[in-house]
């Protein structure tokens, strides 16, 4: 990293992630013009703290996310076990028995219709 590179470099980068890309905040959060946000997108030392900054918002994202919300595996195991009814914290009524069947049924695609795949139908107009 170069030794010019100031802490409103930093901070544009960092915004600039955190928005998404908007180039107008991250801008505007630093006292630049745009046209000056987009020439410092060119600059490697900018592009290597972008980088930086998605890195580290995924791995913390990942971490807070796993956390939170269940796999599909979990949620599978969850739904069998209301289909079964041997879920001991839910007595499962047998309109919620069902709905998980249903559910698990579009998750594994059991009752699609493909009836009509691989049938060709001719039609002939011999009407005079």
């Amino acid at each position: 990293m170069r030794r010019d590179f100031s802490e409103k470099k930093r901070v544009f980068s960092k915004v600039y992630t955190e928005t998404g890309g908007d180039l107008k905040k991250a801008s505007q959060a630093v006292g630049y013009k745009e046209s000056y946000g987009k020439r410092l997108l060119k600059d490697e030392d900018v592009k290597m703290f972008i980088e930086k900054f998605k890195t580290e918002e995924k791995s913390s994202e990942k971490s807070e996310v796993g956390r939170d919300v269940a796999e599909s595996d979990e949620i599978l195991k969850f739904l069998t076990g209301v289909m079964r009814g041997s879920n001991e914290n839910i007595e499962g009524s047998i309109r919620e028995r069902m709905r998980a069947a249903e559910l698990l049924s579009k998750r594994k695609q059991l009752f699609e219709d493909n009836s009509d795949e691989g049938v060709n139908v001719v039609i002939i107009d011999d009407i005079k």
